[in-house]
């Protein structure tokens, strides 16, 4: 059985938000924008978020774009 995808997702979102590529604040792809990328269905998406949401490094808002969490970068002279 083929393994899950949003972990790899949430793996390299995780990855661009720590690099600073999303820096605090910063939104995100949509999720319309995100399945094209990753080319994977909505509920994908949405889980491999959700990951992220959980560790505090997304916040998102009804109606609102998701975002990085302005604490998601590490100080400077990491």
């Amino acid at each position: 059985m083929a393994q899950p995808e949003y972990p790899r997702i949430a793996a390299e979102l995780r990855r661009r938000i720590s690099s600073g590529e999303y820096g605090p604040s910063d939104r995100l792809p949509t999720l319309p924008e995100l399945c094209e990328a990753y080319r994977v269905s909505e509920k994908t998406i949405r889980d491999a978020l959700g990951l992220l949401r959980n560790e505090g490094l997304i916040e998102s808002k009804a109606k609102a774009r998701t975002r990085a969490a302005a604490a998601a970068r590490p100080p400077h002279g990491r």
